[in-house]
């Protein structure tokens, strides 16, 4: 009977033990870093991103062991509002109010604690369009020149714009086709032309 006792107050003894380690590691406050993606949304069409500073930013957080762990795991991403902002240079603090953490998560250090970017305004330019035709048939294009829209520096190069390879052509007709748009972030205005092989 006392062997008995012994055991049920040693097992006792074991459970008590690990449910207080238990608690202890759940009260444990803990120090780490996390990478924080940045992603600019709501930029006007008018208007495009450029010379941003960095893509990411990293954290230095605390709190307790099972509340950091499972936070650390998640895809952390902050999505910074460009509604509203027009054409300039910025430089924007990152505050703690900013990341919307969890009140249990402590915020230490953000570094960089600021982002710079410029917005700058698409440009437009005139182009001539070329046909990619190597046949003899004289044709006529329409129209001749198109409009091309983007960044200032992929556009400075650009002085004419082909169309898609023509095939063969037998007599006269009317067709049309797309033209081959720059590399970059550039819009043709219009994307296509009309020629008439006489």
């Amino acid at each position: 009977m006392k062997i008995a006792q012994n055991f049920y107050l040693k097992l006792i003894s074991l459970l008590l033990g690990i449910t207080l380690w238990f608690y202890v590691q759940g009260k444990e406050s803990v120090e780490t870093s996390i990478k924080i993606t940045l992603f600019f949304s709501n930029v006007s069409e008018e208007f495009y991103l450029d010379d941003v500073s960095t893509s990411d930013i990293t954290v230095w957080i605390k709190g307790a062991r099972p509340i950091v762990s499972n936070f650390i795991r998640n895809d952390n991403k902050l999505d910074i509002s460009l509604k509203g902002y027009k054409s300039g240079k910025y430089s924007l603090p990152i505050t703690t109010s900013m990341l919307d953490f969890p009140r249990n998560i402590e915020v230490i250090r953000i570094q960089p604690d600021k982002i710079s970017f410029k917005i700058k305004p698409f440009v437009e330019k005139r182009v001539r369009v070329i046909a990619d035709y190597k046949g003899s048939i004289s044709y006529r294009i329409k129209p001749q020149f198109v409009v091309v829209k983007g960044e200032a520096k992929s556009l400075e190069n650009i002085e004419y714009l082909y169309t898609e390879q023509i095939g063969e052509v037998k007599g006269a007709k009317e067709i049309v086709v797309k033209l081959v748009t720059p590399a970059g972030n550039v819009k043709v205005i219009p994307d296509k032309v009309k020629i008439t092989f006489k």
